[in-house]
């Protein structure tokens, strides 16, 4: 324990001597200064994590190889990576963890994933898959869980009706199951092959001229993290799918 604290401090050190040869800029405080980043031209991502008292060291093949990891899973449902149109990747660091959060936009989808950083160097947890709206907002994502959709309705009196809509066989194909979520809201399921395309059901809905007078609004389950900040990595961001 004790060496560990001597390493980290010498790193957090040569952070400090490192301001007064380069430029200020090039190091960043996150999160009020929950960790500090240094992106480097050739080397990769430099951080400090105050929060757990480490220091890591994230070289750009690294990474890349994360992203090569994301566009493999996404490829389990049914998309092409000839489709990748634009890619960000950030750096999140929070009191409740740091993340590698990747920002994908496909020709038809959006896809948000986090890699959160699991205490053994280098090692991350599970990838966690998100939805989001391709080319919606500039900046880093958060994410709506795939496959799920909430109609909130004007009047309960409108429940069955709405209910019995979606079961019909216009719906099959794309809605797995329906629940009755609250008076007045119904939870709906995609099945698999339609994850990550909620934003197309839900403009259906919204245009159906049967029910969207019943409906007051379609929405995602969005996916909320308390506090943190997030860095943009720019020399692995706003890559092509070219080799």
């Amino acid at each position: 324990m004790k060496f560990k604290n001597t390493a980290f401090f010498l790193f957090i050190l040569s952070f400090v001597l490192n301001l007064s040869t380069v430029s200020k800029a090039s190091i960043l405080k996150l999160n009020d200064g929950s960790c500090w980043v240094e992106e480097t031209k050739s080397d990769g991502l430099k951080v400090a994590d105050f929060n757990k008292k480490r220091t890591r060291y994230y070289s750009y093949p690294y990474i890349k190889q994360k992203l090569e990891e994301v566009m493999s899973d996404i490829e389990g449902f049914g998309e092409d990576r000839d489709d990748m149109k634009k890619v960000d990747v950030y750096f999140y660091c929070s009191e409740g963890g740091n993340a590698f959060v990747f920002k994908v936009d496909y020709k038809e989808i959006g896809v948000c994933s986090w890699n959160f950083l699991a205490n053994s160097e280098k090692g991350l947890q599970k990838l966690e898959h998100f939805s989001q709206t391709r080319g919606y907002t500039e900046g880093p994502c958060w994410g709506f869980e795939p496959g799920t959709l909430f109609v909130s309705l004007k009047d309960k009196n409108f429940l069955e009706e709405v209910y019995q809509e979606l079961k019909s066989v216009r719906w099959g194909d794309r809605i797995d199951s329906i629940e009755q979520f609250s008076s007045l809201t119904l939870k709906i399921r995609l099945f698999e092959k339609y994850f990550f395309r909620e934003g197309e059901l839900k403009k259906d809905l919204e245009s159906y001229k049967i029910i969207n007078d019943q409906i007051r609004e379609v929405f995602f389950n969005h996916m909320m993290r308390i506090g943190g900040e997030f860095y943009k990595i720019k020399s692995v961001s706003n890559l092509s799918n070219k080799k």
